[in-house]
C-alpha cells in the first residue's frame, strides 16, 4: 500500500514537473532567474529593510549598506545601484515567487518583534506587580 503510494507521487510529481518544463509560463528567462537570486539574498539579510506599500502593493528593498535598492510591483522589477539601473518586466510566476519570500520574511521579522514587545510587556507587568506588593506589606 505505501509502495503503491509513493509510486503514484512520483508519477504526479514528474507529470507536474513535465507539464511545467514545456509552458512557456513557467519558464523563466535569464533575467527573472537572477532577478529571484538578487532579491533572494537581500530578502534574508537581516540588515535589509523591506518594506511594503498597502496602497500600491508595492514591496521595496534596501541593502543594509545602502548600495542596491529594489522595487517590486506586478509585473516588473527595478533593480537600483549608485552606477546602474535595470529595469525588468517579470512574469507572474516569478513576481509571485519573489512576493512570497518578501512577505515569509516581513511576517517573520513581525513575529520576532511581537514577541519581543510580549517580554517588554511581561517584565513590565511583573515589575509592577512586586511593586504593589512590595508596597502593601
Amino acid at each position: 500500500m505505501k509502495h503503491t503510494h509513493k509510486i503514484r507521487r512520483f508519477a504526479q510529481s514528474l507529470g507536474i514537473k513535465t507539464y511545467k518544463m514545456f509552458n512557456p509560463k513557467y519558464t523563466l528567462s535569464e533575467y527573472e532567474r537572477e532577478c529571484i537570486n538578487i532579491s533572494r539574498t537581500l530578502i534574508e539579510k537581516s540588515g535589509t529593510i523591506l518594506l511594503m506599500s498597502s496602497i500600491s502593493g508595492k514591496r521595496y528593498i534596501k541593502s543594509e549598506d545602502s548600495q542596491v535598492f529594489i522595487v517590486i510591483q506586478s509585473g516588473h522589477i527595478s533593480i537600483v545601484n549608485h552606477m546602474y539601473s535595470y529595469d525588468i518586466n517579470i512574469s507572474d510566476v516569478t513576481y509571485n515567487k519573489i512576493k512570497l519570500m518578501f512577505d515569509d520574511e516581513v511576517e517573520y521579522r513581525r513575529a520576532l518583534i511581537e514577541a519581543e514587545i510580549r517580554t517588554n510587556v511581561k517584565h513590565s507587568l511583573y515589575t509592577i506587580y512586586k511593586s504593589l506588593t512590595t508596597e502593601a506589606a
